[in-house]
């Protein structure tokens, strides 16, 4: 027996037949999948019609990329991706509502599509890339073995890289510490 005083319930599951079809199977399929994600918009509250709110979105892919071809595919698996993703109910509740349009939501890039924990993380990532991937200072070893042909002075640092082919020699860069005379010899 079910409760009439019972909080709102939940509305029943999308059925598959009740999208519209439009001839193709690829198509016929990625709105049936669009539409079950905008259904967790309503399950969620939003008020909107997950059938006509993914038959917009689907036309607007298949008008944009002028057909069923690869980048229809990209776009549809992106967008899906981030309409069905748990930690991003704001972008399907926006679209459903009507607050993303259609037209809008297709050209959206994959950054703005996704919800702000997976744009921080993504932000992370990158500055770590970003720092993992500068160039550490060069070393470089203090000694007296050099004499500056310019001060005299035996203060010096020295670093070595291959510049030539790996048969050849290393060439040394020597830098005076007195006078920042810098030369180089093989």
């Amino acid at each position: 027996m079910v409760d009439a005083a019972a909080p709102t319930r939940l509305p029943p599951a999308l059925d598959p037949e009740a999208v519209p079809r439009s001839g193709d199977s690829v198509r016929d399929k990625c709105r049936q999948h669009l539409a079950s994600a905008f259904q967790l918009a309503v399950m969620e509250g939003v008020a909107g019609d997950p059938v006509m709110a993914a038959v917009a979105v689907e036309n607007e892919i298949f008008n944009q990329n002028n057909g069923v071809s690869q980048a229809y595919k990209a776009k549809f698996r992106n967008l899906h991706f981030n309409l069905k993703d748990a930690g991003n109910p704001d972008l399907r509740r926006k679209v459903l509502s009507g607050d993303i349009a259609p037209d809008v939501v297709v050209v959206l890039a994959p950054e703005e599509l996704a919800s702000d924990a997976k744009r921080n993380e993504n932000a992370r990532i990158r500055e770590k890339k970003l720092f993992d991937s500068a160039p550490a200072a060069m070393k470089q070893a203090t000694t007296d073995q050099f004499q500056c042909g310019k001060c005299r002075q035996r203060k010096t640092t020295y670093y070595q890289m291959q510049t030539r082919s790996a048969d050849e020699p290393m060439t040394t860069f020597v830098s005076c510490l007195n006078c920042n005379n810098r030369w180089k010899f093989c």
